[in-house]
C-alpha cells in the first residue's frame, strides 16, 4: 500500500510542480543538489531523461523543481525494490539527504514525507542486510590481489590388476602399465602386482588480470619431485618430473589471436592436448605413454613461446617455439638450437574435425635431429564419438641406418617411430558409455619392435565427467626387438599381457 502511495505521490508531484515555478525561491548555482541529482540521472534513476542528458544547462531550478524531481527519484527506487532490485549504500545516502532537505517542498506537493522517509528506511535495511550477507560470504572465499581467480582441478585413483608376460623377447629393459621388466633375460618380466594408484592429483588456478591479460598455473602434487635426466645414444630424456606441470601468462592480442609464454603441453597429437579427465579410455595411446627416448609423440610438456589462432567452428592453429619439444621439462635448454611446432585443425562440418601437426628441431647438447608429424580427426554426433590418428617421425641420427654386419651402425642411433589409433564411444544411456580402442606403436621401425593393444571399456557417468568410473580391459601384444648383427638390441617395450584398469575419477 505504502508502494502504490509513493507511486501517486510522485506524480501528482511532478504535475503539480510548475504551479509553484513562479513564487518558488531559486536554488543557488554551485548548490549540492544540482550534482547529486546529475548523477541520479546518469544512473538511470529519473524516467523521461536519458543517462547522458543535461538536466540543467545554464538554467537555474526552483526548489519546487527540484522537490519535483526528487519525487521521481523516489518512484523510482520503490519500482526497482519491487522488481527485486536494490540500490546501493551511496545513492540511498543522497536520496536521503534530498529528502531531507526539501521536505517541506516535497509536503505542499501533496508527498507524505514522514511515510516517504520510512520507505527509504526500509530499502535502506534491505540493502544493508544484503551487504551484511556479501561481507559473510566473501570471508569464506579467496580474493585475487588484482583481477579474477578460478581454481578447478582433478582426482584420479587407480586400480590395476594383470597376468605374466607370455611372450619370449631378448634383451633390454623396459616399463608397461604398472610394471618393469627384468633386463637381459626372456620370459623374467615380472607379474602386474594387484594394486590401488594414485594416479593424478592436478590442482589449477587459472586468473585474469584484465579483458586482455591472463594466466595459469597446474601442479600435481602426486608427481616425482626429484627430477632425473637421463640419456641414451644420441636422446636425451626426463624419468621424472617436478609437480609443476603448467605454468605460463597470456595476452588476447585480438578476438582470434592468444600470445603465451611459459610451460604447458607441446602442441601435438588432438588426445595429446586434451585433459585426461575428458578421454573415452583410460590412458592415452601408446604413441603418447611411451617415453621420451623411445620417440613419444603427444601428451609432454616443455617451455617456450606459444601463438595461437581460434576462429571456432570454423578453424583453429597453434604455432610454437620449443626448447627440446618434450625432454626439457622445468628446465632450461642446453643448446642453441630449438623446436618448432605447427597445429592446424579444420571443422569440415560441425561433427567432424581433421587436422595435421608437425614438430622439427635439433635437442639435447649433441643437437641431435627431432622430427615428428602426424594426422587426426574427431567425429562426435550424439551418442557416437569416433577419434584416431597416425604418427611418426625420426628421433637421432637422421643419416644412420640399421645395417647387418660387425661394422654397422646402431640402429639406436636414429629412431624411426610409427603409431595410430581408432577410438569408438558409444553412449548407451546417459550413465553409461561403452568404449573399444585399437592402438599400435613401433617406436623403432629399423628394429620391428611393435606393441599392438586392444582395449574394451565401459564408462559410468555419476555427474559427467566430473564424477564417474571407467573400467578397461586391455590386451597388450608386443613382439621383438630383434637383434641385428653386432648391432645393440633396442629396449622393449614390455612383455605381452593382459591388464585389467579402473579409474575413479572426481573433478571440479
Amino acid at each position: 500500500m505504502y508502494k502504490r502511495g509513493l507511486a501517486i505521490a510522485a506524480s501528482l508531484a511532478a504535475f503539480a510542480a510548475p504551479a509553484f515555478c513562479s513564487v518558488a525561491n531559486a536554488v543557488p548555482k554551485g548548490d549540492w543538489s544540482y550534482s547529486v541529482i546529475q548523477d541520479l540521472s546518469h544512473q538511470g534513476m529519473i524516467d523521461g531523461y536519458p543517462k547522458d542528458a543535461d538536466l540543467f544547462g545554464n538554467r537555474e531550478l526552483n526548489r519546487y523543481e527540484m522537490a519535483a524531481l526528487v519525487s521521481r527519484v523516489v518512484a523510482k527506487l520503490t519500482a526497482d525494490e519491487s522488481a527485486g532490485q536494490t540500490p546501493d549504500a551511496t545513492t540511498l545516502e543522497e536520496v536521503s539527504r534530498l529528502v531531507k532537505e526539501y521536505g517541506a517542498e516535497l509536503a505542499v506537493l501533496g508527498t507524505d514525507v514522514d511515510n516517504l522517509k520510512l520507505g527509504l528506511q526500509s530499502i535502506t535495511d534491505t540493502v544493508q542486510d544484503h551487504q551484511k550477507a556479501i561481507d559473510a560470504l566473501n570471508k569464506t572465499k579467496v580474493s585475487a590481489g588484482t583481477g579474477s581467480v578460478t581454481f578447478t582441478g582433478d582426482v584420479q585413483m587407480w586400480a590395476l590388476s594383470g597376468n605374466k608376460d607370455v611372450t619370449n623377447f631378448g634383451g633390454g629393459s623396459g616399463t608397461g602399465l604398472g610394471q618393469t621388466s627384468s633386463s637381459g633375460a626372456a620370459n623374467t618380466d615380472t607379474a602386474l602386482s594387484n594394486t590401488f594408484k594414485i594416479r593424478r592429483v592436478e590442482l589449477r588456478f587459472n586468473g585474469a588480470l584484465d579483458n586482455n591479460a591472463y594466466w595459469l598455473v597446474m601442479i600435481d602434487p602426486s608427481r616425482d619431485q626429484t627430477l632425473k635426466t637421463t640419456s641414451t645414444t644420441s636422446q636425451q630424456s626426463t624419468s621424472g618430473t617436478s609437480a609443476l606441470q603448467d605454468v605460463y601468462v597470456g595476452w588476447h592480442l585480438d578476438p582470434a589471436w592468444n600470445l603465451e609464454v611459459g610451460q604447458q603441453k607441446t602442441p601435438t597429437s588432438i588426445e595429446g592436448t586434451r585433459s585426461s579427465i575428458n578421454l573415452l579410455t583410460i590412458e592415452r595411446s601408446l604413441m603418447n605413454e611411451v617415453s621420451y627416448a623411445q620417440g613419444r609423440i603427444g601428451d609432454q610438456r616443455d617451455l617456450g613461446l606459444w601463438l595461437r589462432y581460434n576462429k571456432p567452428g570454423v578453424s583453429s592453429a597453434t604455432f610454437a617455439l620449443l626448447n627440446d619439444g618434450g625432454n626439457r621439462q622445468d628446465l632450461v635448454d642446453d643448446n642453441n638450437g630449438k623446436e618448432a611446432f605447427v597445429n592446424y585443425q579444420y571443422f569440415v562440418i560441425k561433427p567432424l574435425q581433421i587436422g595435421a601437426y608437425a614438430e622439427d628441431g635439433e635437442v639435447g647438447a649433441p643437437q641431435t635431429s627431432r622430427r615428428h608429424f602426424g594426422c587426426d580427426f574427431d567425429y562426435n554426433k550424439g551418442a557416437d564419438e569416433l577419434t584416431g590418428e597416425l604418427a611418426g617421425g625420426y628421433d637421432g641420427d637422421l643419416k644412420a641406418h640399421a645395417n647387418t654386419g660387425a661394422a654397422a651402425a646402431s640402429p639406436t642411433a636414429r629412431l624411426n617411430t610409427q603409431g595410430g589409433y581408432l577410438t569408438y564411444g558409444r553412449r548407451l544411456s546417459t550413465k553409461f558409455q561403452a568404449v573399444a580402442r585399437y592402438d599400435t606403436f613401433d617406436p623403432n621401425r629399423d628394429m620391428h619392435n611393435v606393441e599392438r593393444d586392444v582395449t574394451l571399456g565401459i564408462n559410468y557417468f555419476m555427474k559427467g565427467n566430473n564424477s564417474k568410473i571407467q573400467l578397461n580391459y586391455i590386451n597388450r601384444s608386443i613382439t621383438g626387438p630383434e637383434t641385428n648383427g653386432a648391432a645393440t638390441a633396442y629396449s622393449s617395450l614390455g612383455a605381452s599381457r593382459y591388464v585389467w584398469m579402473t579409474n575413479f575419477q572426481q573433478a571440479w
